[in-house]
């Protein structure tokens, strides 16, 4: 306000400042912040080419400074894709390793039982049951395994033909 008037006046001619220029800095309708330009005293005034070029100036700054915002975003989302990437295939590898434990234990108790011919067959057809149980959850956890390795940027693919045929027949 007005109390403030004299106190600008003095700094004015302090500084011999004869006029100000303030150009806001932003795109679109965000400003944020301004340039200011000063002209001493006795110099003529800003010409209306002058303050376009301004207004270019500190619209183009704007924009760079808006831009490396956005860039500043996507650097912090892709540095957390890759903390999240990072945890899944640690979480692959941990459920796998945690399946492939008594999922070991289970097989060589059922290899040892399914060797004792004194056992009723209805007791070998509910081992051969859990043997396949067993067996599923032990290829559950391979393909676990073979999904973590497909994800592990140091070990790329190694393409191997395939014989289709032989394939479908299986």
């Amino acid at each position: 306000g007005r109390e403030h008037s004299a106190e600008l006046d003095e700094r004015f001619a302090e500084y011999k400042i004869g006029t100000i220029v303030l150009v806001p800095i932003g795109g679109n309708t965000m400003c944020l912040g301004t340039l200011t330009v000063v002209r001493n005293q006795g110099r003529p005034r800003w010409t209306d080419s002058e303050s376009r070029a301004a207004l270019d100036v500190c619209r183009d700054l704007g924009h760079a400074l808006l831009n490396a915002r956005a860039l500043e975003r996507e650097q912090a989302q892709n540095v957390e894709l890759q903390q999240r990437g990072a945890h899944r295939t640690e979480l692959i590898a941990t459920l796998s390793h945690e399946l492939n434990n008594p999922i070991g234990v289970i097989l060589g108790h059922l290899e040892i039982l399914a060797a004792r011919p004194d056992l009723d067959p209805l007791v070998h057809r509910s081992l051969a049951a859990i043997n396949r149980s067993a067996q599923r959850i032990g290829a559950l956890s391979e393909g676990l395994l073979v999904l973590r390795m497909l994800e592990n940027p140091l070990h790329p693919l190694e393409l191997l033909p395939v014989d289709l045929v032989a394939l479908l027949a299986e």
